[in-house]
């Protein structure tokens, strides 16, 4: 789940480690109104974001790590780099937008779940997801298109 907010990055295991002390310390909020594997969705997706954020707030450069080679896999280091690339502008881009559209934007767009679900885990009406995730489309397409400099 966090790989898939924040991608490959040399913190993803303290990130995991993190959601975990934020599940702990969140745990005793939890009224059994959900499922206990949304509860852990909704503190994982969190701890990315603030991840996001705060680099965001840093204003550092994301480093793209040198592709990897899989083993056994076939490796083609330009469609590597292609989807290193393609990672990084999607964090860059969620990392501008408001948390509650970042939010259900990486619910719904890079986790596959659907507005029902995604209004389970942010304790709001599915109308509401749907709006907000309307709105998050067109945030993240202004963001990337401003991140990659292409005039719309």
């Amino acid at each position: 789940m966090l790989y898939r907010v924040v991608g490959h990055s040399p913190d993803l295991e303290d990130l995991v480690q993190e959601s975990y002390i934020q599940l702990m310390r969140a745990l005793k909020t939890y009224r059994g109104d959900s499922r206990v594997t949304t509860f852990l969705h909704r503190v994982c997706v969190n701890v990315g974001l603030m991840h996001l954020r705060g680099k965001r707030r840093k204003k550092e450069e994301l480093t793209e790590a040198s592709p990897e080679r899989e083993a056994g896999e076939q490796h083609d280091p330009e469609r590597a780099a292609q989807v290193k690339q393609a990672a990084a502008l999607v964090q860059r881009a969620l990392a501008t937008m408001s948390e509650e559209k970042a939010q259900v934007f990486a619910y719904h767009e890079l986790l596959g779940l659907k507005p029902e679900e995604i209004a389970e885990l942010v304790e709001c009406p599915v109308n509401t997801v749907r709006s907000r995730l309307n709105r998050a489309r067109v945030d993240f397409t202004e963001a990337v298109v401003k991140l990659k400099g292409v005039s719309p």
